[in-house]
């Protein structure tokens, strides 16, 4: 409005319209300024209530000038429009319960704005204004905007103790506290509602130890944006707020005796955005919150004060949550209870809280992939990998797609680096690609829908300790940790259940005073496949497995100095058990197959170590191989431990070669298993042992005895046809009807000569003594060819005759003794 004559002195000096430039006047200096630029709060007051008589303007426009007295517009209702521009208060501006079309102050010096339950039809600005003593706003209806741009509130409301008290507030537009806004002081928005957006862009709110920003229970329509370049110090309180998007891209939060951004119960409608710089001294607090859209904290660093960096406990997010390249935590990051139905995607994410846990995502739910693993990054970038420093917790948690650490870094020294015990994944489930986990990795329980992929992943305890737990883990498809793999501490698959196949090649375990890879109970469909380049320093167990297709190792190298290289005891193969050449055993190590059973067994290129423990090892088949193998074969046996030999360990072998049709082979490893029995024997017993051993094979031989009674039938007719000539071989003294002329003349007589009747043709005539008849009919107990009727021997020799005639008894008995136990057998 223009200058009028009425007006009463000094307001008629004062240009309520000002043509001049207002850029150059110092606000700050409003109280030195003269009379000629004062204005009465009162004429003010005037004028807005429309009680003037000559002038009633449609807004009133106030600028450069210096307002005396308190302007109360206390339970007024304005007729105009109010704007100051560059003006400055002596006393507060009273707007308590007012109604007006709008305020606007522009660039103002205020000490306090009451303008509690204000409404205005249209806007309400306090645009680069100074207030020194902060503005009420409780319960005011703003319809139109809330400008607070590059204002600066100073001091607190002395009502309130806030720099900005709005709690209850309505504003129909948007709220704008952004582009160099400054508050000193807690601000409280409390309850109120904000139909467009609510912008704290480029501001600075401070309250150190305190809350700097009071927000619970606030609603805003449209986005909450503190991005970019807004810095808070003290907290930042939205518990059971309710925004339609939260933006702190490049946000600088710092409130170091708790957390920077609490926003317990949050509701958001779209995205949270924690990213691009965003930096929370104190950590974030989003329990229990709500968002639709995604969570993202790529490049966002979060430092924890009481150890929490960020906190997503029970969290609902219904897409993805992107803690990827750049993110850093120092403090715990928890998931527990999260239901995330996109995916979790933290690679390249840095977590740190020593010795403690670095994330915790136990009992979370994540509809599609979780990636902890190195992040792609364009052409010619190096990748960044995702680290933890301090155990990564996810037990009991469900996956619906991948779980990917491909390239991941797991630090927790003496503790748990990752333990997620039930954990179900949908899909794969990635350690692979230079995976490294320094701690024990538990995945006791869990359950892969897609198969388990260690390739390359290097899994590192201390000594003794277990490197990798997946006792009774059950994957759908294969287990494959080769590739150079590599575990230092013991692998525990024990009650494991793969529907696939487990395969590793190019994988070393070390556990030199444990066990290397303990797969007690182990199930595995498909089969399990050592190839070449494994090695395992201390022992592999399989004990009571189940096994289809195939157990091969080959190429393998098993080390355990004087201990158990391969525990298969119990272990039950329907298929087959290879082992393959070139594998390296140390000699003074075991195999234990006692009780297993495999349904072939091909060990046609494989050196056995110098023990085994074979009791009620069986097999149905072998693979064919020549005499040498049978030897290797018999070696083998003889190599299980004492006390543990047995018939059935060489029955076992022996059937097996019978079935197969080699009759020859069965027998002699029969033999050697007597000749091995026999070797625990007492000096007598062990002796009698030797004899059957080289007369009838133990029974496996019988007529191995024919040819020693050859021998003795040669060497006695031999000894007889000697004895003959020196004569010692006489007619027996009672044969009737042999006359004395035939009888054979003794040394020391004569007898008369026979006459032509009596010859050696007539019937009772002696037969001639033939050595090798009379010693066969000595040799033959039940049989007689005569010869010992007639003809008997003297002296000594007598001896010599009971000799073959017991030695005669001791062959057929035997004889029929190994006939006796081959029928058995049969």
């Amino acid at each position: 409005m223009h200058h009028h004559d009425k007006l009463p002195v000094p307001e008629d000096m004062v240009n309520l319209a000002p043509n001049r430039d207002l850029s150059q006047v110092d606000v700050s200096i409003g109280a030195t300024w003269g009379s000629n630029r004062q204005v009465r709060a009162d004429l003010l007051r005037q004028i807005l209530l429309g009680r003037t008589e000559h002038c009633r303007p449609r807004k009133l426009v106030l600028a450069g000038a210096r307002i005396t007295g308190r302007l109360d517009l206390e339970h007024l209702v304005l007729t105009c429009p109010l704007k100051l521009v560059s003006c400055y208060f002596d006393d507060t501006l009273m707007l308590d319960q007012a109604e007006a079309s709008g305020i606007y102050l522009i660039n103002c010096h205020l000490p306090s704005v009451e303008a509690t339950q204000l409404h205005t039809r249209h806007s309400f600005k306090a645009q680069g204004c100074t207030i020194r003593n902060g503005v009420t706003l409780i319960d005011a209806r703003i319809d139109g905007q809330l400008v607070l741009r590059n204002a600066k509130l100073v001091g607190v409301s002395q009502r309130y103790n806030d720099t900005l008290a709005a709690d209850g507030l309505a504003v129909g537009r948007g709220m704008y506290c952004d582009e160099g806004f400054t508050s000193d002081g807690p601000i409280s928005l409390v309850g109120a509602q904000i139909s467009g957006r609510l912008k704290f862009n480029e501001s600075r709110l401070r309250h150190a130890g305190g809350t700097a920003l009071h927000a619970d229970e606030l609603v805003v329509a449209g986005n909450l944006c503190m991005a970019p370049n807004c810095a808070v110090e003290g907290a930042v309180l939205l518990n059971a707020a309710r925004v339609g998007e939260l933006d702190c891209a490049g946000a600088h939060l710092d409130h170091g005796p708790g957390a920077a951004l609490e926003a317990v119960g949050l509701r958001v409608r779209q995205s949270v955005l924690l990213n691009n710089g965003f930096r929370a001294v104190g950590g974030v607090d989003l329990t229990n919150c709500r968002i639709g859209g995604r969570l993202n904290c790529t490049r966002g660093e979060f430092t924890g004060a009481g150890g929490r960096a960020l906190d997503l406990s029970r969290a609902r997010v219904e897409q993805n949550i992107l803690c990827q390249a750049g993110f850093t935590a120092r403090g715990m990051v928890l998931f527990d209870g999260a239901d995330i139905r996109g995916n979790l995607w933290l690679e390249g994410g840095r977590f740190r809280n020593d010795a403690d846990t670095a994330i915790s995502a136990q009992g979370i739910r994540v509809g599609r992939d979780v990636r902890l693993a190195m992040s792609t990054q364009p052409a010619g970038q190096h990748p960044a990998r995702f680290q933890a420093i301090g155990s990564v917790l996810m037990s009991d948690s469900e996956i619906g797609g991948q779980l990917d650490c491909q390239g991941g870094r797991f630090t927790c020294p003496g503790g748990l680096a990752l333990s997620a015990p039930g954990l179900i994944v949908g899909s794969h489930l990635l350690m692979n690609k230079f995976f490294h986990a320094t701690g024990t990795v538990n995945l006791t329980g869990a359950e892969v829908r897609g198969h388990a992929d260690w390739s390359g992943g290097r899994f590192h305890s201390s000594l003794g300790a277990v490197a990798l737990n997946a006792a009774r883990i059950v994957v759908h498809h294969n287990l494959d940790f080769g590739n150079h793999f590599s575990a230092q501490g013991s692998i525990v698959l024990d009650g494991a259940h793969i529907k696939g196949k487990v395969e590793s090649s190019k994988a070393s375990l070390h556990n030199l005073d444990g066990t290397a890879l303990s797969a007690s109970r182990l199930e595995a469909l498909q089969g399990i496949r050592l190839l070449d380049g494994f090695a395992a320093t201390g022992t592999v167990n399989l004990d009571s497995a189940r096994i289809g297709v195939e157990l091969k190792i080959a190429g393998a190298k098993l080390t355990v100095p004087n201990g158990q290289l391969l525990n298969l005891r119990g272990t039950e193969i329907t298929g087959t058990l290879q082992l393959a050449a070139p594998s390296e055993l140390m000699s003074d190590g075991e195999i234990d197959l006692s009780s297993a059973r495999v349904l072939q067994l091909d060990d046609t290129a494989f050196v056995w170590p110098d023990h085994t423990r074979l009791d009620h090892f069986t097999y149905e088949t072998l693979e064919e191989g020549g005499q040498s193998l049978t030897d290797r074969r018999k070696k083998w046996l003889s190599s299980s431990f004492a006390g543990t030999q047995s018939r059935q360990v060489y029955q076992q072998l022996a059937k097996v070669y019978r079935a197969a049709g080699k009759s020859a082979a069965a027998r002699e490893v029969l033999v050697a298993g007597e000749d091995a029995r026999a070797e625990d024997l007492p000096k007598m017993r062990r002796g009698l042992r030797k004899l059957m051993r080289w007369t009838i094979g133990y029974g496996h031989h019988p007529f191995w005895i024919i040819w020693w009674f050859l021998g003795a039938w040669a060497i006695g007719g031999l000894l007889f046809w000697i004895a003959d000539i020196n004569g010692q071989i006489a007619l027996a003294n009672n044969l009737d009807g042999i006359p004395q002329c035939l009888e054979r003349p003794q040394a020391d007589s004569t007898l008369p000569t026979c006459p032509p009747e009596h010859t050696k043709t007539t019937a009772n005539t002696p037969p001639s003594f033939f050595g090798w008849a009379y010693c066969l009919d000595l040799l033959l107990p039940v049989v007689s060819l005569g010869q010992r009727a007639v003809w008997f021997p003297l002296h000594g020799w007598v001896w010599v005759s009971s000799f073959f005639t017991c030695l005669g008894w001791i062959f057929a008995t035997t004889l029929v003794y190994g006939l006796s136990r081959a029928i058995q057998r049969e």
